[in-house]
């Protein structure tokens, strides 16, 4: 029994480190240049295993490990976004500026802004710490794809929306490609959004001197297997609470 629960072990800390290969060497990164950060009830019990397999050189196992997502909800800021679809086209891109309306487009954002400020003053944030990010989602006509594209604070003019669209091609090409650039299509606006954040105060963290455990912790000797190379040994078993 203790081997296939070894075995099992083993077959989900491989699991872990190709999962984590991908997204560091696959992205052109080195894992060895990284620190893990284990958390959740079981990261401890998994993360010298898959990180000695990513030959990574320290691993932080952090005081808030077992409650670390319900402690990240707690100091999180307000977080709240408006949607409103408003199609709008023009066949022609070298026509788009002089074809869409921005004044249409001022009136939709102004209409997300003020309910995500409102939703945001409701759900208890400080009318001075709210921040507003405006996007309009664009695509070429009869594309798939489309992005979010960032829209600048103030009012849209005609020359800043000739802006925000060479904005929305310069970004669909590092996206996509150049080749995959169709401005022969013409250019659509599928939507608008606005994301809201209402800044949050934050608890201080007290630094603790790491010194091993708590002078008045107990120890209890316990019997654990560690797989084939290393049998069974007999380990000191700690509350994580006692820790320092």
């Amino acid at each position: 029994v203790e081997q296939a629960a070894a075995g099992i072990k083993s077959i989900a800390d491989h699991r872990m480190a190709d999962l984590l290969e991908t997204l560091t060497v696959g992205q052109g990164h080195d894992p060895r240049d990284f620190v893990i950060y284990a958390y959740g009830g079981n990261g401890g019990c998994h993360c010298h295993a898959f990180g000695t397999e990513l030959e990574v050189q320290k691993i932080v196992v952090p005081s808030t490990a077992p409650v670390h997502s319900a402690y990240g909800a707690v100091i999180s800021d307000l977080h709240i976004s408006h949607e409103l679809s408003d199609p709008m086209h023009s066949p022609s891109w070298q026509d788009a500026v002089s074809v869409l309306d921005p004044g249409r487009i001022n009136a939709n954002l102004a209409r997300l802004e003020s309910a995500t400020r409102e939703s945001l003053l409701d759900s208890g944030a400080a009318p001075d710490r709210i921040r507003c990010q405006r996007f309009a989602d664009i695509r070429f006509r009869s594309q798939v794809h489309r992005l979010a594209v960032p829209v600048p604070d103030g009012l849209l003019t005609r020359e800043s929306l000739g802006e925000l669209l060479e904005s929305f091609r310069g970004q669909y090409a590092e996206t996509y490609g150049k080749e995959a650039v169709f401005t022969r299509a013409g250019v659509e606006v599928v939507s608008f959004r606005v994301e809201g954040t209402g800044a949050l105060d934050k608890p201080r963290l007290t630094r603790v001197a790491p010194t091993g455990y708590h002078q008045d912790a107990q120890p209890r000797p316990r019997r654990i297997y560690l797989g084939e190379e290393h049998q069974a040994v007999t380990a000191d078993v700690l509350r994580h609470t006692d820790l320092r």
